[in-house]
């Protein structure tokens, strides 16, 4: 399950590098955090954030019920820089991927800076790149393999994860 959706308030977590925590990810991204990955209330007191990911999620999939955050970080992509394939496992969990920056790409470059998926199907994978343009979110269920294209510029992006169950 994959979707492809606009926050129109995605400048709300604009300004992240202040009072968090950071590390240097595998890629050369740096990684920004509230302690413990909790969701930044500072940027979102409303939830609204939360609520357009379960909005999205119920309005495509009836049988799907987003519960529980589970943690959220900025990554900030240096030109370079790239997050290598990876998916969020264990459990049953959604990872929504939201761009406040768009990538810059040229010719010789073509997919910078773009999140790609690679989602089993019965017999063969469907890969995709999905262009990072700001307010874009990718929602995606956590075990859809997933990672970016070197940036050829500076690029942000925010992510949660949220537990959800099926429902009847």
């Amino acid at each position: 399950m994959l979707i492809s959706a606009t926050y129109p308030s995605w400048q709300r977590f604009l300004n992240f590098k202040q009072s968090l925590e950071c590390h240097k990810d595998w890629g050369g991204g740096h990684l920004y955090y509230n302690k413990d990955f909790s969701y930044p209330v500072t940027h979102d007191e409303d939830l609204d954030f939360h609520d357009f990911i379960r909005m999205n999620m119920e309005h495509h999939f009836d049988s799907i019920k987003v519960t529980n955050h589970l943690k959220s970080w900025w990554v900030d992509y240096t030109p370079g820089t790239y997050s290598g394939l990876h998916n969020h496992k264990p459990g049953q969990q959604l990872t929504a991927v939201l761009f406040l920056s768009t990538a810059k790409t040229n010719e010789q470059f073509p997919l910078a800076g773009n999140l790609v998926t690679l989602q089993p199907l019965i017999g063969d994978i469907s890969y995709n790149a999905h262009e990072s343009i700001e307010g874009n979110c990718i929602i995606m269920d956590g075990n859809i393999w997933h990672g970016t294209y070197p940036s050829i510029d500076n690029r942000q992006v925010f992510v949660s994860d949220f537990e959800y169950e099926m429902v009847q």
